[in-house]
């Protein structure tokens, strides 16, 4: 009796091993299918060229190209190291895959300082002190010493230039307002001057604090002296009668961070910097001071939280310095009329790995339209022309590219003519991205302006300034574009 329960306990656990085992199998191949479905959907979906991006809104850079086929990458297997780096680079829904792998890794805490990059704090050159050592100007070079060399430097402006970056709303914003001049979280702390005082614990390339990004900035010896020397040279090459302003923009690494902060960093001083390159510059070249001016409202909106650009309000007050070095009276914001629009998300946000932190706080682009006239017409890359608003409505613009709403752009040639103004009033203007939104504030000054994109333009600049009787040439370079290899690129349009 009791062998014949125990044949049937027995019985019993082999009849449940086996259904269990038959149900595990049947999970297996229904998870080997469901496997292979996804494979050959998400293959096929790859395979896809015309789904294939060409551009990352999202990091700002253009994306990997198909290799050529040839015999000797073969041989060597650079073609098949290409074909993978393109295949997946331009993924399709490459960006909401990595946004989405962002969220997940912010699961893991919450971050209230970060550094992104990596950088060493044995980075930056020491700053010669002026103040105690007298520095001659820097000789200008004749016109068969172009070839400037010095240490290349990686500057934030190199990124996609859409010169847009992106967008939405401020956690304190509904999406229609404009943001707070001094950016509020318990991450930071400010004084009454807006100066961040948030020391990290590490070193980076883009410092995040609160709701704002910072790219360090490293003085560059070499790199300052080439652009000194360039100015010098463009000065001696286009003559005395014509005035040479050159007004270096300090970024917010060295306008809203505490000396403490930046040092910690292992970065640079700005206003030092600055100092040291006007120093080395010739008596007749007009230097555009602008650090202190702005260090003094950086409790106000001067520069994007999101992006590495300055504001409208802060070119405005450079704008003010501009003015006083040449003897004209600045017109005030309320002269002119204002247009706000919100939701833009810049450079900071994808060098960050899509911070939360920068992408709940977007921030508004302003815009102040001349008096004068809002028209330009601007030549592209290909030399097609076009008419454009100086200052464009941006509301209809994506996140990415509100940026977009100043001078169309990054474009290599660009004329405004004023009705409005018949002296004959001429003025150069050189520039790079930054220099965008500072155009417009000088439409209602001079009859005719023209402006060069130097990274894009290609002629000779010298003839230009003689043909149309230029009277002002204004060279307008963030630090972080004043290096040796941006100032080979502006002597060679002067030969």
């Amino acid at each position: 009796m009791n062998n014949c329960k125990k044949k049937g306990k027995e019985k019993d656990i082999h009849s449940y091993l086996k259904n269990n085992i038959r149900c595990l199998r049947r999970w297996q191949k229904l998870y080997c299918a469901a496997f292979c479905i996804g494979f050959g959907v998400f293959g096929i979906l790859g395979l896809n060229m015309d789904l294939r991006p060409k551009i990352s809104l999202l990091e700002k850079r253009v994306l990997a190209k198909l290799p050529q086929v040839s015999f000797s990458g073969i041989w060597n297997g650079d073609f098949f190291d290409g074909l993978v780096t393109w295949y997946s680079d331009t993924y399709p829904t490459r960006d909401t895959m990595l946004t989405v792998d962002s969220e997940i890794e912010n699961w893991y805490g919450i971050r209230g300082t970060a550094l992104y990059g990596t950088a060493s704090k044995s980075a930056a050159d020491a700053i010669p002190d002026t103040s105690s050592v007298s520095l001659a100007p820097i000789v200008a070079q004749s016109s068969d010493e172009q070839n400037i060399t010095g240490n290349q430097s990686v500057s934030s402006d190199s990124v996609l230039s859409t010169e847009s970056r992106s967008s939405s709303a401020s956690s304190t914003d509904t999406g229609s307002s404009r943001p707070s001049d001094t950016p509020s979280t318990e991450a930071q702390s400010t004084e009454k001057d807006g100066t961040i005082h948030e020391v990290p614990d590490a070193v980076g390339q883009v410092y995040i604090t609160g709701n704002r990004g910072f790219d360090i900035y490293y003085f560059n010896q070499e790199n300052v002296d080439a652009y000194a020397s360039m100015i010098n040279s463009v000065k001696s090459r286009i003559g005395q009668q014509v005035n040479l302003y050159d007004m270096i923009i300090p970024t917010g690494f060295g306008v809203d961070l505490s000396e403490d902060v930046q040092k910690s960093l292992g970065g640079s001083s700005q206003k030092d910097t600055i100092s040291y390159a006007y120093d080395r510059m010739d008596p007749s070249v007009k230097k555009v001071s602008i650090f202190d001016t702005l260090a003094s409202h950086n409790s106000e909106y001067l520069y994007f939280r999101t992006d590495h650009h300055w504001t409208s309000l802060g070119a405005y007050y450079a704008y003010q310095e501009f003015c006083k070095a040449k003897g004209i009276t600045a017109h005030s914001t309320s002269d002119l009329q204002e247009k706000d629009f919100p939701g833009f998300i810049g450079t900071y946000y994808s060098l960050s790995n899509q911070s939360p932190a920068l992408g709940n706080n977007p921030d508004t682009v302003q815009a102040w339209i001349p008096n004068g006239t809002n028209e330009m017409t601007y030549t592209d890359q290909n030399g097609n022309s076009y008419s454009y608003p100086i200052v464009a409505d941006a509301s209809t613009f994506s996140s990415e590219n509100k940026y977009l709403a100043f001078i169309a752009g990054d474009q290599p040639y660009e004329e405004i003519h004023n009705p409005a103004i018949t002296d004959g009033s001429s003025c150069l203007i050189l520039k790079e991205s930054f220099g965008n939104c500072f155009v417009p504030w000088l439409v209602d000054h001079y009859q005719n302006l023209f402006v060069i994109d130097y990274r894009y333009y290609n002629g000779n600049l010298t003839q230009f300034v003689s043909d149309h009787q230029i009277q002002d040439v204004i060279f307008l370079n963030n630090t972080e574009a004043v290096t040796a290899d941006r100032a080979a690129m502006m002597l060679n349009l002067f030969p």
